[in-house]
């Protein structure tokens, strides 16, 4: 009896791994970034509040400069990580690493995170496939 309890358990363990292996469905997802600053900024970093976990994430992105005229924007298409873990789970926030355009000196300050920002599009929304997001980096 306690070789069949201790075998079902160790099914019930394995079982549970592959189902967390495979929920994350957050495939191809599409980030928008607005750069609202009068500065023009440079990103290379993304993160994002996987809620499920209560945790946030971090997806690097390749490097992009974004003007600060006009609400200049970059979409990032195609994601390293696909939002890693998060598929099925709403995200509820993000923060940008960025780098700001400086008057004098260096081109660019040192990269460090934005505050916490809430998507205009797509806020709240449980992360799956083809899932859009559109951020306004303002401060």
């Amino acid at each position: 009896m306690f070789l069949k309890r201790t075998a079902l358990l160790v099914a019930l363990a394995a079982s549970a791994v592959a189902i967390n292996a495979s929920a994350d469905d957050c495939k191809s997802p599409k980030v928008k970034i607005v750069n609202d600053r009068s500065e023009s900024i440079k990103v290379s970093k993304i993160q994002y509040f996987d809620d499920c976990d209560k945790t946030w994430r971090t997806e690097s992105v390749r490097e992009v400069e974004i003007l600060g005229v006009n609400g200049s924007t970059h979409h990032y298409a195609e994601l390293t990580d696909n939002l890693e873990h998060a598929g099925n789970c709403a995200i509820t926030k993000f923060k940008v690493y960025r780098a700001i355009r400086q008057d004098k000196g260096n081109a660019y300050g040192p990269f460090g995170w934005g505050g916490e920002l809430v998507a205009d599009e797509g806020a709240g929304q449980k992360c799956n496939t083809g899932v859009r997001f559109t951020l306004h980096t303002h401060e």
